[in-house]
């Protein structure tokens, strides 16, 4: 931001820059955000459970050092519970690490920077951000898809793409599954028609 000031006549120039600190949380969530744009630059469509089985990470600095208040701007209770629990795993592991001594030689290929999400800490905070990145059909051959803002799967000129995106959705009720084998727990209220 540049700032004019009028002092006896002369123009003087400063320059000053805001820089808006972020709370823990917010430093996590856009990390998170981010990751998710980059799985959407490779794939414009991504169905929910594809998105649970990627690869999502928190800095292990933003754990270590996390201090948010419930009462800061920003705050998020899903995150900071998050890290409240992974505090708890790694003070764990860390005091089982130390009582065990043999293991003190061996080496770790890990990366200690990061620390990866596991399935049920996806489901609650990347579900949270993804109508950030993208729009969710609800019916239709994209029927419970995330599609990344932008891109328009009914038009002709992304069929070459989204085409082989499409998700296939079959029910098989009770009745018919028993008489194919196959465990169902879909049941019908009628007779569907079409």
């Amino acid at each position: 931001r540049t700032t004019i000031n009028h002092n006896n006549n002369h123009n003087q120039t400063s320059t000053s820059t805001s820089i808006k600190k972020f709370t823990f949380c917010e430093r996590i969530r856009n990390r998170l955000i981010l990751q998710i744009f980059a799985y959407f630059e490779q794939k414009p469509i991504w169905h929910r459970s594809q998105l649970m089985v990627q690869v999502f990470y928190v800095c292990s600095d933003d754990i270590s050092e996390f201090n948010d208040k419930p009462t800061s701007s920003g705050y998020d209770g899903d995150i900071a519970m998050m890290i409240h629990q992974r505090r708890q795993r790694m003070s764990h592991a860390h005091a089982a690490a130390n009582s065990n001594s043999n293991n003190s030689n061996s080496s770790s290929s890990r990366d200690d920077t990061k620390t990866y999400l596991q399935h049920t800490e996806k489901q609650r905070l990347i579900g949270k951000f993804l109508g950030v990145a993208g729009y969710k059909f609800l019916h239709g051959s994209f029927r419970h898809c995330h599609i990344r803002f932008g891109f328009d799967p009914r038009d002709k000129r992304n069929k070459n793409i989204a085409r082989p995106l499409q998700m296939l959705d079959y029910r098989v009720g009770v009745e018919k599954g028993g008489q194919l084998r196959i465990q169902s727990t879909w049941r019908t209220a009628g007779n569907r028609v079409g």
